[in-house]
């Protein structure tokens, strides 16, 4: 069990350190957790530092159960498998997609404002996420980066499940973790302190 995100962020970097020797490579952080650790990986490791705004779609009358997510520039992963078994309709998928994205949208005008993304085309990204359950998001986060043409993509997270570690690892280049769990309930059960992160500490760790 980690401490708190900046006990896991460190150890993580330390991990990363000997792995990633690309130069011009990008950390990339899923908003809002990832943002402190993404930080402190970013700062140790001299790399620019960014984050990229990624919304888990919930089904319908279970929002905690993700059925896809979706990104900047509107483009989304879909979990083929657990929409045919919800037996979800294109109708109904849209709709889930439309709220979402007016959430996403929200979000970019709080934390981007004026400042412009980090480009990934030709570059290493380190994708940071405080903690990896089904692995919706981070598909949608890859998704994103394949299209934007980045060179390399390699997941960096404190603690994922290992069924997903799994099912991610033919997706990433390279997938970095302290822990892989078979009991997997939710991410904060594995740190002792995991408050949430408010819109303001991400715009302050942004400056």
């Amino acid at each position: 069990m980690f401490e708190n995100r900046e006990e896991a962020a460190r150890k993580l970097t330390l991990k990363i350190l000997p792995k990633v020797k690309d130069k011009n490579a990008l950390i990339i952080a899923l908003p809002r957790g990832a943002v402190v650790m993404g930080k402190i990986i970013a700062d140790y490791l001299f790399l620019p530092f960014d984050i990229l705004i990624v919304r888990k779609i919930g089904a319908p009358f279970n929002p905690e159960l993700a059925i896809g997510a979706l990104t900047e520039k509107n483009v989304v992963f879909w979990n083929e498998k657990i929409i045919k078994e919800l037996n979800l309709s294109k109708k109904e998928l849209e709709e889930l997609r439309k709220k979402k994205n007016k959430e996403k949208n929200e979000l970019e005008k709080i934390f981007r404002k004026d400042k412009k993304r980090l480009n990934p085309k030709g570059k290493t990204v380190v994708l940071i996420d405080d903690g990896v359950a089904t692995g919706a998001t981070v598909m949608a986060a890859n998704k994103y980066f394949k299209k934007e043409k980045a060179k390399k993509i390699i997941l960096a997270t404190p603690v994922i499940s290992d069924e997903t570690f799994k099912e991610l690892k033919k997706s990433f280049d390279s997938i970095i973790t302290l822990k892989k769990s078979s009991d997997f309930y939710a991410v904060g059960q594995f740190y002792k302190y995991f408050p949430q992160v408010t819109n303001k500490e991400v715009v302050k760790l942004l400056v």
